[in-house]
């Protein structure tokens, strides 16, 4: 075991107070590699201490007890300001724009595998590593990101924007584990955070009172809840505080048109969902019927990990592969192909060939080949 201790082998894991990355601590140790465990700080509710119930305090001092249990070294590191300046300001901003954002999905990119990475480099480790489920692969000898084999835990979703370079430095050992096995292993090594329950909510923020939050810094707007024919049946707070497919947060005053419009049982108010945001007059239309998405919508910014469908793609041809517009929603077989007119790959038109539900302004779209990750980009609706 100590040959394998060399220098590099030094990897600086993401503990943070969880099961997950206490497990992965262990198994890499075990593996004979040089583990430091460190905890991150990179949200402190002060100004929203009444909107979130982030237990920073209690999660490092988890964290260090892990460290302790395995006899590994333990660190701690700030990165507030890189949170705020980036994450914060993109969540704020998108939805102010009248977009929805994904935070987890920025603060991956641009914290933990971006300023920790960079942090870590600097450090002389020659690795990090994370507790998420996913896996790291390997084809045409280019690194690509992998669902995790616990098909319900996977977070391959939330990792798509992470750098082929960067992966090549990264290790997710329980990618290639279930849950119930990542407990068992928590369990048998006696770690002391083996039954604590996982944590929810945005990255490092956790259970977030987001309706709140964004009515604070975003302030009010009152407007008309409409249906698709233009009937008023309600009020809302301002279009940029909600999401397509949301069924609350808004209120109804006119329950006699909703049924005569919507065919509904008088009497009975039906369940409702945002399913388009006139953002230029501040409606929010709604319908008894989730929105579904059965043209095409266009993804802008798009990153190609698997450079050779990138290239076809390029080329014009036309490729079918399986596309994830939200973490909770299974993929969906899709046709990809370059805009008409645009000379470039970092945009291009999606039309889906199953169901899809919720296509959301600001959300990702997360283009899959198999299990494998192949690109990404940002979901903007309509050509």
């Amino acid at each position: 075991m100590s040959q394998l201790r060399t220098e590099n082998k030094r990897v600086f894991v993401m503990l943070s107070g969880g099961v997950d990355s206490a497990v992965a601590a262990l198994l890499l140790r075990d593996r004979g590699y040089q583990v430091t465990g460190v905890f991150m700080k990179n949200w402190s509710p002060k100004t929203w201490q009444s909107l979130t119930d982030c237990p920073w305090e209690q999660d490092q001092a988890d964290a260090e007890a892990v460290a302790k249990k395995l006899g590994i070294e333990f660190r701690s590191v700030n990165f507030e300001t890189e949170y705020q300046e980036v994450v914060v300001k993109y969540f704020l901003n998108e939805y102010r724009a009248g977009r929805t954002p994904n935070p987890d999905i920025m603060c991956n990119k641009e914290i933990k595998f971006g300023a920790f990475y960079r942090w870590a480099i600097a450090q002389r480790a020659n690795y990090v590593a994370s507790g998420h489920y996913a896996q790291i692969k390997t084809k045409h000898d280019q690194v690509l990101l992998a669902r995790g084999v616990d098909e319900q835990k996977d977070q391959s979703y939330f990792l798509w924007a992470v750098p082929p370079n960067i992966l090549r430095q990264t290790l997710f050992p329980v990618g290639e584990l279930h849950k119930d096995g990542v407990r068992r292993l928590a369990q048998q090594a006696q770690l002391p955070v083996a039954t604590k329950k996982d944590s929810q909510g945005i990255c490092f923020i956790g259970h977030l009172n987001v309706g709140h939050w964004l009515r604070s810094e975003l302030g009010v707007k009152r407007g008309h809840v409409i249906l698709s024919d233009g009937s008023i049946v309600g009020e809302h707070d301002g279009v940029h505080l909600y999401t397509i497919g949301q069924r609350h947060g808004f209120s109804i005053d006119q329950p006699a048109t909703l049924s005569r419009v919507l065919k509904t049982d008088k009497g009975e108010l039906p369940m409702l969902y945002v399913i388009h945001k006139k953002i230029d007059i501040n409606e929010l239309v709604v319908d008894n019927q989730p929105p579904v998405c059965g043209d095409i919508f266009t993804v802008e910014q798009v990153v190609w990990h698997d450079q050779q469908l990138g290239e076809r793609v390029s080329n014009g041809e036309l490729i079918e592969l399986h596309c994830q517009v939200r973490y909770r929603q299974s993929a969906v077989l899709v046709e990809v192909a370059p805009l008409e007119g645009i000379d470039h790959t970092n945009q291009v038109a999606v039309r889906p060939l199953e169901q899809i539900t919720a296509v959301t302004e600001g959300q990702f779209a997360v283009f899959y080949h198999d299990d494998l990750v192949v690109g990404g980009g940002v979901i903007k609706v309509g050509t």
